[in-house]
């Protein structure tokens, strides 16, 4: 079976606030999916990733388009993205047959383990704090 590819939308803005106010309104705008916010090469551009069905697509670009004002680079829509084109891509969001994992269920272990690192080097610098204060208040 053939994998079809969702239409792609991208955007690119001059500077993040504009990235911003972009995807916002094309979130607002559409049922269309944010695939990625992406630093340009230079210039303070900014691409802004998204993808959905034709129409929504279509919409959410020319609604961020249209508010943007001089903030506004360029942008494009790729209505039926030719197959090997998700080789340039590294996620699976763009596919309309699989079941996305969201971005949360995907950071949240490793995000977990940082959090216990960091809470393992914060103990002992508390353990240490506390027994200088009450060494302190036991020389007074």
């Amino acid at each position: 079976m053939v994998k079809k590819l969702k239409t792609l939308g991208y955007i690119e803005v001059q500077g993040l606030a504009a990235a911003i106010v972009a995807s916002d309104k094309m979130l607002k705008t559409a049922d269309v999916h944010l695939k990625a916010v992406e630093n340009s090469k230079g210039g303070g551009w900014i691409t802004v990733n998204i993808s959905g069905d034709v129409a929504a697509v279509s919409v959410a670009i020319d609604t961020a388009r249209d508010s943007l004002g001089s903030a506004y680079i360029g942008s494009t829509v790729i209505a039926n993205p030719a197959e090997g084109l998700d080789k340039l891509i590294k996620t699976d969001v763009l596919y309309e047959d699989t079941v996305k994992t969201s971005v949360v269920e995907k950071i949240e272990e490793p995000l977990e383990e940082s959090i216990e690192k960091v809470a393992e080097t914060q103990k002992p610098k508390a353990a240490a704090t506390k027994k200088k204060k009450a060494t302190k208040n036991h020389k007074k």
